[in-house]
């Protein structure tokens, strides 16, 4: 049998009117989920103070040695397996690199230099036991999505 899952945004009022909500494959849900946890801070969730991952934590550390990347990723790891059941044999990378982009002040163009996050998820689906790879950018301090 083939499983569905609602995509994201959830539009809870088409669900609550029994209208027809877009969904989407076993991949891509868990796509969406890992996203959702990267980009939440512990004690964000109000059901779950645990759900999330540490890059919020360590957002303003000094990010130059490995410890920092081994920390990151390893309260990945810690997340994935505590809140996303339907993955097994977790592997995280964590790389971390500047990235440089124009932006104008005042009508001057100048350089910006961003720290940012390439993180990687390798994985076997539980259900099909299939390889899984998920790959996010995030730029840190502060953090936003590309």
């Amino acid at each position: 049998m083939k499983q569905e899952f609602y995509t994201l945004p959830l539009r809870f009022d088409l669900i609550i009117e029994k209208r027809k909500h877009e969904k989407c494959q076993l991949e891509l849900s868990i796509a969406q989920h890992l996203h959702i946890m990267l980009t939440t801070h512990y004690r964000e969730s109000r059901y779950d103070y645990d759900f999330g991952c540490g890059i919020w934590e360590r957002d303003f550390e000094l990010m130059t040695d490995n410890e920092w990347l081994d920390n990151v990723r390893d309260s990945i790891i810690t997340a994935i397996r505590k809140n996303e059941p339907r993955l097994t044999d977790v592997n995280v990378q964590v790389e971390i690199e500047d990235f440089i982009e124009d932006y104008k002040i005042l009508k001057n163009l100048t350089k910006k230099v961003r720290k940012r996050l390439w993180i990687k998820v390798d994985a076997f689906l539980v259900l099909t036991n299939k390889p899984f790879s998920f790959n996010e950018y995030i730029f840190i301090a502060p953090i936003a999505v590309e």
